[in-house]
């Protein structure tokens, strides 16, 4: 009796060991089943974040090219009021010195002429 009780306790713990090992093996395998599909689905987020932040370099660049256009477009309005701005200076400079003198003269001229006229 007590021989079948302990050939019963061996076969419960070969039994029991064979079912642990099958747990264990099946818990690795539903382990290795899952970060298998972790991986797949983390590779899957990397893809659509790689093409996300590739379209948003793709349009800050070409806000970059814009806002780069726009500062040219400035510079270049920049320094064509500045050219007018120096062309309207020689302008007014050359009113002065030039050409309202010589007015002034032709106007004292003609007054004169008329004032000879009207004491003729």
């Amino acid at each position: 009796m007590v021989s079948e009780c302990l050939d019963e306790v061996g076969t419960f713990k070969q039994q029991t060991v064979a079912a642990i090992q099958s747990i264990e093996q099946g818990i690795e395998q539903n382990a290795a089943g899952q970060q298998e599909r972790l991986t797949e689905e983390l590779n899957a987020v990397n893809e659509a974040t790689e093409v996300q932040l590739a379209d948003v370099v793709r349009r800050v660049g070409g806000q970059e090219l814009r806002v780069s256009g726009l500062f040219n477009d400035i510079v270049d309005a920049k320094k064509n009021l500045t050219e007018k701005a120096a062309a309207l200076d020689k302008s007014i400079e050359n009113l002065k010195t030039q050409d309202l003198p010589q007015l002034v003269q032709q106007v004292q001229s003609e007054l004169e002429r008329k004032q000879g006229h009207a004491s003729a």
